[in-house]
């Protein structure tokens, strides 16, 4: 399967749970290993980095 966000892209949690919309930058495109692409998450302000799949974000508008 093909990664549909590249390494540097700005994405936001497709369903967020608070009002809040965190920005997150694409790091890593994560290898192949389950059934759909994942990869690894930098949000903007904390630094705070996780993994997240292809359906769990979607592409930030442009501010």
């Amino acid at each position: 399967m093909r990664h549909r966000f590249a390494v540097g892209q700005a994405v936001v949690l497709a369903n967020p749970r608070k009002d809040s919309r965190h920005i997150y930058y694409i790091i890593q495109l994560i290898p192949e290993t389950s059934h759909e692409p994942q990869y690894r998450l930098e949000e903007v302000k904390s630094g705070i980095t996780c993994v997240g799949a292809e359906s769990d974000i979607k592409r930030a508008k442009a501010q």
